[in-house]
């Protein structure tokens, strides 16, 4: 209905602004909407005052901006757009006026950008995105409309990104995080979307910078940071998120003790 009313305002304004032609026949109507220059800006068939049949609008070039087809009000079929250099912007499925199938879309130059799938209108199945230079940017699964399993993303270079787990939308398992360098940047786990376990980060040269322990979303546990060398830095304990408890102690790069606190 968003769509239909869309055209229709389209139709009126461009029909107040720019020339039109109407054809009838005894079951459809074409309706040719023209530029001032006489070009050709749209081409709109109805069928008993419904949209049906063959769409298809230009950009003051003259080149195709989009073209598919309604049949009763409703997007059917295949729908192309291009850019004005005439190089395919997006090509998508529609049954019902829903998205139903491969959705594709492409940068300017003619590189991929992403390919998204549907059904009914639901997101479904693998989506894949790429980089301008068409090098693989990220990997995604569906499973009606709901987040699933592996994704994993991808520096421009190739090199893994990230990747994390979902089942049924919600965050699962052990997420991780990688420098471009390849080393490893965050090891995060959840459980039900909250993180639950260990959370590890690191410093770009792989040497480990912070360990963390989260209990449904909250602090709990061990805490320790570490010196650039490898060493504790700082060791202490949470409670209940940001509450500090026990003892703390603090370090020097060499491992000597030069400070505590009790909580």
């Amino acid at each position: 209905m968003k769509i239909f009313l869309s055209i229709l305002i389209l139709i009126f304004f461009s029909v107040q602004l720019i020339s039109s032609e109407v054809v009838k026949d005894s079951s459809r109507t074409e309706i040719v909407i023209y530029k001032d220059n006489g070009q050709v800006k749209s081409i709109i068939n109805y069928k008993n005052n419904d949209l049906f049949g063959k769409f298809t609008s230009y950009y003051k070039s003259g080149q195709i901006r989009e073209k598919g087809k309604y049949m009763n009000n409703e997007i059917q079929g295949k729908w192309v757009k291009y850019y004005e250099n005439g190089n395919l912007k997006s090509v998508s499925k529609y049954k019902d006026g829903q998205l139903n199938g491969k959705y594709i879309f492409y940068y300017e130059n003619g590189i991929k950008q992403f390919v998204e799938e549907y059904e009914h209108g639901k997101r479904t199945g693998e989506w894949k995105y790429w980089y301008e230079n068409g090098a693989l940017k990220e990997i995604q699964y569906y499973e009606n409309q709901k987040k699933t399993g592996t994704w994993i993303t991808y520096f421009e270079d190739g090199t893994k990104q990230g990747e994390w787990k979902y089942v049924k939308s919600k965050k699962e398992g052990v997420w991780k995080e990688w420098y471009p360098n390849g080393n490893i940047k965050q090891e995060t786990c959840y459980s039900h979307s909250k993180q639950n376990g260990v959370t590890k980060k690191y410093n770009e040269d792989g040497t480990l910078k912070l360990e963390e322990y989260y209990i449904d979303n909250l602090k709990n546990g061990e805490w320790k940071s570490y010196h650039d060398n490898g060493n504790i830095s700082i060791k202490g304990y949470y409670k209940n998120g940001n509450i500090k408890t026990c003892t703390w102690e603090y370090f020097k790069p060499d491992g000597t003790l030069y400070h505590t606190e009790n909580y």
